[in-house]
């Protein structure tokens, strides 16, 4: 039994290796990061001329399995949410309204909870949003 807790935890655990990309209008940088017992460390970094909307072409060093990317935009909005308590449907619902966003229907929200708060404690969650007609 405890062999089967080890293996599902084992899949459980966040990737390893990891390129991260970030995609600006004067070039691509992109940075590749492996973490191993020792801590993260840094793989291979690479900037490359500006994409234009083509298909980007990583060299084989900065390759990972798993990708994340970045851009730099003056529509883009982040912000750090606190929520009182523990962080429900119902704190989820507010999201939104505390964006300050005049449609939100035009605007792609995503988040992720930072901390879950208790009953005296509070709910940290980070936001991000981008106009819809930008990410398409």
């Amino acid at each position: 039994m405890k062999a089967l807790q080890e293996l599902i935890d084992g899949f459980r655990r966040g990737p390893r290796d990891v390129v991260g990309i970030d995609i600006g209008s004067s070039a691509v940088k992109a940075v590749r990061l492996r973490s191993s017992g020792d801590g993260i460390s840094v793989v291979a970094t690479a900037i490359l001329p500006p994409n234009n909307g083509e298909a980007l072409n990583l060299p084989s060093k900065v390759k990972a399995r798993h990708a994340a990317l970045t851009f730099t935009g003056p529509s883009a909005i982040v912000k750090l949410l606190s929520f009182p308590g523990q962080f429900d449907e119902t704190a989820e619902g507010k999201v939104v309204d505390n964006m300050g966003l005049d449609d939100p229907d035009l605007y792609r929200i995503s988040y992720k909870i930072i901390s879950e708060g208790q009953a005296r404690g509070e709910a940290r969650v980070l936001t991000v949003t981008w106009p819809e007609e930008e990410a398409a």
